[in-house]
């Protein structure tokens, strides 16, 4: 009997062991079943790329009218990047594309996508200083503002024309520009060439477009 009983026991043991080591492999098979989360992509439509994804070889040169003073921008880099967020359980789990434009000054410009509805921005980096205005949003109506923003649609014109270019002409006035030390600045920014006046009614100046090339970012 005793040896039965070491023999039981030494059954048991096999046993369990066999288990212990099972369970990490079926919990690695369920794992591996279900099926794999993939995050939600937004992409820039290209309607959006056709206003300001701007590529190297692009300049305009501005002219202050009260002052006379000539300033000029031009394009260094272009390109897609995509940011994906964290894959945690119960939080949205998303993949965004942004089309990076950026410029010789200390600001560029931002395409994006993020909820469903394309903003383009103006974002300004000098040091640890970090400010953005939205330029061009949709829905493309008079009236229009992003939601937490003090920037707002104020007039459309669909066929402005502007030289030998007639294009969409969409004014923004931004109360409070984080990119302008947040002056109360208006922009009106025509499809396919850029920002052709802004005027910076806190300082009392006003820039306008006197000369450009553009080069299209065709990604």
């Amino acid at each position: 009997m005793l040896h039965y009983s070491k023999m039981k026991k030494t059954h048991m043991k096999k046993r369990l062991y066999f288990i212990l080591l099972s369970v990490p492999f079926f919990l690695m098979l369920k794992t591996s079943c279900k099926k794999e989360r993939k995050p939600k992509e937004f992409y820039v439509e290209q309607y959006v790329k056709d206003w300001m994804f701007f590529d190297t070889g692009t300049w305009w040169t501005y002219k202050e009218i009260n002052t006379g003073t000539i300033d000029s921008q031009y394009v260094t880099k272009s390109e897609l990047i995509y940011i994906t967020s964290e894959n945690r359980k119960k939080s949205p789990y998303y993949t965004v594309e942004i089309g990076m434009v950026y410029t010789n000054s200390n600001f560029y410009f931002q395409l994006a996508d993020p909820t469903g509805g394309s903003v383009i921005e103006k974002i300004r980096t000098q040091g640890s200083e970090r400010g953005s205005t939205p330029l061009i949003f949709k829905p493309f109506k008079v009236g229009a503002y992003p939601p937490g923003s003090y920037s707002k649609t104020t007039n459309i014109e669909p066929s402005y024309q502007f030289g030998t270019i007639t294009d969409t002409l969409i004014t923004i006035l931004n109360r409070q520009d984080e990119s302008e030390q947040n002056d109360s600045v208006e922009y009106k920014i025509l499809k396919g060439v850029g920002i052709v006046n802004k005027r910076n009614i806190t300082q009392k100046q006003e820039w306008k477009l006197i000369n450009y090339h553009i080069n299209m970012n065709r990604q």
